[in-house]
């Protein structure tokens, strides 16, 4: 089966082809290894945190609207919207339960080059909500 872009044996090796594709893309290590992390759920989202006993605000770092999990930050922010509209990504609310399924369904669905941009507007993404996380702590500190 042949969707846009990417080429699909069958679903059972659809995971390892795009973890393939994922290590032979042109960008640094860290990002290769942001899509792994991501796509098991470990990366240390407030919900993530609140699960092993960490006292944080169970709120978007972005939006500070919702809940922070894995799936607000990279598919249902009002941020990330946004940036997959300018990138001329369509949205696949029904198709995706996690962070995994979303990764298929853009490596199915987006060209190669277009699936790179996408892996590293995410990585951007996160590493924007690290560094303002740092600041808000930092400022949290300040006022003790």
């Amino acid at each position: 089966m042949n969707v846009e872009g990417n080429n699909i044996a069958s679903t059972s090796s659809t995971d390892t082809q795009i973890f393939k594709h994922i290590w032979q893309l042109d960008v640094p290590g860290k990002i290769k290894h942001f899509i792994p992390k991501a796509s098991h759920n470990r990366l240390a989202t407030m919900d993530n945190l609140l699960k092993r006993y960490v006292q944080v605000p169970d709120i978007s770092q972005f939006c500070e609207d919702m809940s922070e999990t894995i799936m607000h930050v990279f598919h249902e922010c009002k941020y990330v919207k946004e940036v997959n509209r300018l990138l001329n990504i369509k949205d696949f609310t029904l198709r995706v339960w996690d962070f995994r399924d979303l990764v298929k369904e853009k490596w199915k669905r987006l060209s190669p080059d277009k699936f790179c941009i996408w892996v590293l507007c995410m990585w951007d993404i996160w590493h924007q909500r690290i560094l303002k996380s740092e600041k808000n702590l930092s400022d949290l500190h300040q006022k003790w």
